[in-house]
């Protein structure tokens, strides 16, 4: 590499690294969420319309994080879709296997809120299972694709256990601990059957609180939630139709027109959504330099609304290898 090019590439990430630094500080100063018809400022949308929000990947709540569904990015937008007067009503477009337990309550509690102000109408191009489909099911009417993946209403937690693979390879680990149960997150051996207890009762807390969500979301019984839709099944858009988890088939086009019935108009509305922050578009450039994508395989201490195909996990180790 000659001189010259290295002295261009340290200009570069010196100018990356300045604009970077602005946007922080700017980000800190004024929170703001800004809207687009493409683009507006969400306090100064001065049209009727309605608010477009497009939930892709696996939720979480990590700020400094740009992949997947951000919890904390989206309740922003939901209060300030609340605050302006002139957003009507919600589109959501939702593909997501689900995600973190927390986040995702987060997101059902703040579109819970927001349904008793304005409508929401969610539509699913190819998934929504686990997570994805709790924050669904909070939405006044759900349409998907009639190949979608919809439902696995249950949780899951991931726990490692590599002591087979240490003794292989002449590793053991001491674990000097006070409280019997303090190494139970540890992956070095096999959880005890009290240890296990412990961990699934934390699980069906989870579980039913899943459930009583769905249940109330889709003013559905507790009981046909748990009996004909939970325990983790899948169902294609035209099964879970007949099953009531979603009410009809169908893409954008179906949902705007679905939304206009729930809000009595024929009007053409004013579609707004948010435009993304010049500190995410810096972040996404680092993240995609250094290749620091949010995985959830490196955070398997705790619980999940997950639904992940045999695909993802292969390409998670292929990566590893």
């Amino acid at each position: 590499m000659t001189r010259r090019m290295q002295i261009f590439i340290i200009l570069i990430l010196f100018i990356t690294f300045f604009s970077f630094t602005l946007s922080i500080v700017k980000f800190l100063q004024e929170k703001e969420l800004v809207f687009t018809k493409k683009v507006m400022d969400f306090s100064h949308v001065s049209h009727k319309g309605i608010a477009k929000l497009t939930l892709k990947g696996i939720i979480h709540d990590d700020d400094l994080t740009t992949d997947g569904i951000n919890a904390n990015q989206v309740v922003d937008w939901i209060e300030a879709i609340k605050k302006s007067k002139n957003i009507v009503g919600v589109l959501i477009e939702l593909d997501s296997p689900g995600g973190e337990t927390g986040a995702t309550k987060k997101i059902y509690n703040a579109l819970k809120t927001l349904r008793q102000e304005k409508p929401i109408v969610v539509y699913i191009n190819s998934i929504a299972a686990s997570g994805g489909y709790y924050i669904a099911s909070i939405s006044n009417k759900i349409l998907a694709q009639e190949s979608a993946i919809i439902g696995s209403i249950g949780v899951i937690m991931l726990r490692p256990n590599i002591e087979k693979f240490l003794d292989k390879i002449g590793i053991s680990i001491n674990v000097i601990k006070a409280g019997e149960f303090k190494d139970l997150s540890y992956p070095f051996r096999e959880l005890t059957q009290e240890e296990e207890k412990m961990y699934q009762e934390i699980i069906q807390t989870a579980y039913m609180n899943f459930i009583s969500d769905v249940a109330f979301g889709r003013k559905q019984s507790e009981k046909i939630v748990l009996e004909q839709w939970a325990e983790g099944r899948i169902f294609s858009g035209i099964k879970a139709k007949s099953f009531q988890l979603i009410d009809e088939i169908g893409g954008k086009e179906e949902a705007i027109n679905s939304l206009k019935t729930i809000l009595k108009t024929t009007e053409e509305l004013y579609i707004y959504e948010p435009e993304e922050q010049e500190f995410f578009k810096l972040l996404k450039l680092f993240n995609s330099f250094f290749n620091s994508n949010y995985n959830i395989f490196e955070n398997n201490s705790q619980l999940y609304y997950l639904y992940l195909n045999s695909f993802s996990i292969y390409k998670y180790l292929l990566n590893k290898s």
